[in-house]
């Protein structure tokens, strides 16, 4: 999973896939970051923010879509506030 994202950064099913595993090993934060900076490089991919706001949703990974930013922008997602140290 982690080579298919560095390849492709917006393919939602590696990082799906990647954050279960984190989750399933107890890594929250590690789901969250994999989730998050996916939505990032998928900015104006409706279809693949969906999915991924799905999967973090379902995986009960305690973030959510900002609704007042995605309801004034159809292309838009919650603002990404991570450090540099996060997305590594």
């Amino acid at each position: 999973f982690e080579r298919a994202l560095r390849a492709y950064p917006t393919t939602t099913r590696a990082a799906i896939g990647l954050a279960q595993i984190e989750k399933k090993r107890g890594n929250i934060e590690g789901a969250r970051r994999v989730i998050m900076s996916t939505l990032e490089a998928a900015r104006g991919l409706s279809e693949a923010q969906e999915r991924l706001w799905a999967a973090a949703l379902r995986l009960e990974l305690g973030i959510e879509p900002d609704k007042t930013e995605t309801e004034s922008s159809p292309s838009s997602t919650a603002p990404l506030s991570m450090s540099s140290s996060e997305k590594e």
